[in-house]
């Protein structure tokens, strides 16, 4: 009993040992494979350039740091016709002159067509319970007819 928990623990000590080790290798190598230098060169004509490669010969470096490139902006693949997105719809509007009186109706289609006025004007901030009482006001007009 005590030889198969040493085996065990012996196990569990290899396997933490070579996921420690596979951890600092992973992060060893993503640092120095992302850097790259800069240099400050100044020039026998008194340029100061700022550049990737060493400088020249005939050039003082004045400093070199290591830095992270800005990643390579990405090219979006063309998409068929079909994958496409569709265009927004814009939404109709429904204009009506101050003086043009609405075509008589019953009670229970002014209603309806109050609540779909206001659905239509406040479709994005419109709350569940504003559409309840919208709904309900209905109701009771087309009851009440």
């Amino acid at each position: 009993m005590n030889k198969n928990r040493r085996q065990r623990s012996r196990f569990g000590l290899v396997r933490l040992s070579r996921l420690i080790t596979l951890s600092l290798i992973l992060l060893v190598s993503a640092q120095t494979t992302n850097a790259e230098s800069l240099y400050k060169c100044h020039g026998m004509d008194d340029v100061v350039s700022y550049q990737s490669a060493p400088c020249a010969q005939s050039a003082q470096q004045i400093w070199q740091r290591e830095v992270t490139p800005e990643p390579q902006p990405r090219v979006a693949a063309q998409r068929t016709p079909a994958q496409r997105p569709a265009p927004a719809r814009s939404r109709a509007v429904r204009v009506r002159a101050a003086n043009a009186a609405a075509p008589r109706a019953n009670a229970c289609a002014r209603a309806r067509a109050a609540a779909d006025d206001e659905r239509d004007r406040d479709w994005y901030t419109i709350t569940f319970d504003r559409l309840r009482q919208l709904d309900a006001m209905v109701a009771r007009a087309c009851k009440k007819s």
